[in-house]
């Protein structure tokens, strides 16, 4: 649908005027009826046709299928906007949900549309061709000026194309004003003409009054809300005393005291979309903000529903992170904070060497090598407190490797006076887990050990942890059974039955 095929009929009411006539304000036009074409003006007119678009398909698409967006540089569209959707729902719930929200940091005014597109029209079969607009004839002057005026025939002789009719046009308008000065000419006063005086109304509306900003809204009003300044000894128990009395409350979450950096770390993303369409559909949603250098996600069990935003300022950061914490991309609201730390991105940019990347690599390698080291003394102290100092295998002794894993599987059977029936093998299961424990919680919590393939989440408190070996299965094991993840929950880890 081209722009100008729009219909006036389209638009609604509060809107035929001046474009950008809301001066940023919410609208207060009545909402028309429902139809699949919404109507959004206020829209931030220094931005790109084709970035507008990309950006107002990224936030709409999550409420159903686009057919088309439609938007102009005219003079007549500029600041406003068409999408069609699919069904008439769909557009209901973008309005309902949209309506206010912050778009390149102008609160977008969203009404139905008067009329519903071409594209609908046609796929309904009530699609009826408008009649292309005619130029409206020039106005002639008054016969006082017609018989005075003597304006060159030659000058009007020229072909038939729209470029000639506009410039004969042109060149009727020039005559005429010139016959007109002529005959003001001699209205003069002592050889000097008195050129008209501006109203006092054309320059108030040149220099409109300016806009107070505490009238403007920081944020429009959402289900979040955002606690700063609070106490070192501040806790989820003291801060849920405070708000749990009020109708209405779900939850409280308290962020790590980050310092604000370039990166901004999102989690609670919809893990059913492919990587392509989340990095894309997070590019056109956070780049209204600032220059967005880089989008890291992945689909790994330890990454999934999670992704990292790399901007080029600090404060693009924290302005997208006050703007979208909590927003629904995708029927789930994001959650985001600043990352721990900056991305080595940007400690290329800010000069970091060569020198210190590698001091940072031997530190990694370090603390790895310190890892290790504590899960040997592991499980050597649960040899020890087995007993076992030389185990014999089919009456043979076996090498030091060999009795070391025996004697740590004899002391996994029984651990706590706990006498496991099952026989090992590589997968271990885990019961006795909070209800709040994610396959993310238990990645974290076992892939300490070497070998880990994978860590599942079940119904009821339980859950599933693979190795590559029995080894490597029964000595997370023995580390872990009756480890506490919180002060009432101590997991029981035995081996699963095959």
């Amino acid at each position: 649908m081209s722009i100008g095929a729009i219909p006036t009929a389209m638009i609604p009411p509060s809107a035929t005027g001046v474009p950008g006539h809301t001066a940023g304000m919410p609208s207060t036009a009545p909402i028309l009826p429902p139809n699949h074409t919404i109507y959004i003006n206020n829209l931030n007119e220094k931005i790109k046709t084709d970035e507008l678009k990309k950006s107002l398909y990224a936030v709409f698409v999550q409420f159903g299928q686009i057919l088309d967006i439609i938007t102009g540089k005219s003079v007549k569209m500029r600041g406003q906007a068409f999408v069609v959707f699919s069904e008439i729902s769909s557009a209901r719930s973008a309005l309902e949900a949209m309506r206010g929200f912050p778009l390149y940091e102008k609160p977008m005014c969203i009404n139905f549309a008067r009329t519903t597109s071409d594209i609908i029209a046609k796929r309904e079969g009530t699609y009826v061709e408008r009649p292309k607009r005619q130029p409206p004839p020039p106005p002639l002057p008054p016969p006082s000026q017609q018989q005075n005026t003597t304006i060159d025939a030659a000058a009007l002789i020229g072909g038939g194309s729209a470029r000639a009719i506009r410039r004969r046009q042109q060149r009727l308008a020039a005559a005429q004003a010139a016959a007109l000065a002529a005959e003001n000419g001699g209205s003069t006063t002592g050889g000097s003409s008195t050129s008209p005086q501006p109203s006092s109304t054309a320059v108030s509306q040149s220099h409109p009054p300016p806009i107070n900003p505490a009238t403007i809204p920081d944020q429009p009003p959402n289900k979040i809300l955002f606690l700063t300044n609070l106490p070192e000894d501040a806790n989820e128990a003291m801060l849920g005393m405070l708000f749990a009395p009020f109708v209405g409350f779900r939850e409280i979450r308290m962020v790590m005291d980050i310092r604000p950096n370039h990166t901004l770390y999102v989690n609670n993303l919809n893990d059913k979309l492919k990587k392509a369409d989340l990095k894309r559909a997070l590019y056109y949603l956070f780049s209204p903000y600032g220059r967005v250098l880089e989008i890291i996600a992945m689909k790994t069990p330890k990454m999934r529903g999670q992704a990292f935003i790399i901007f080029q300022a600090i404060t693009s950061a924290t302005t997208a992170l006050r703007v979208l914490q909590g927003f629904q991309l995708f029927d789930k609201p994001m959650r985001i904070q600043y990352a721990r730390k900056n991305s080595t991105q940007i400690e290329v940019l800010q000069g970091v060497n060569a020198e210190t990347q590698k001091k940072k690599e031997e530190e990694r390698e370090k603390r790895r090598r310190r890892k290790l080291a504590q899960r040997q003394a592991a499980a050597a102290a649960a040899a020890a407190a087995a007993g076992g100092a030389g185990a014999v295998v089919n009456g043979q002794a076996g090498d030091a490797s060999s009795t070391s894993y025996l004697v740590v599987r004899e002391f996994a059977f029984q651990v706590d006076g706990e006498v496991d029936t099952e026989p090992p093998n590589r997968v271990l299961f885990v019961s006795n887990l909070p209800e709040e424990t994610t396959d993310a919680m238990l990645t974290m919590l076992f892939n300490q050990f070497s070998g880990f393939k994978e860590a599942r989440r079940a119904v009821g408190g339980i859950g599933f942890v693979e190795y590559e070996t029995e080894a490597q299965a029964t000595a997370a094991k023995v580390t872990y059974h009756g480890f506490k993840l919180t002060r009432t929950h101590a997991i029981s880890v035995t081996y699963a039955k095959h």
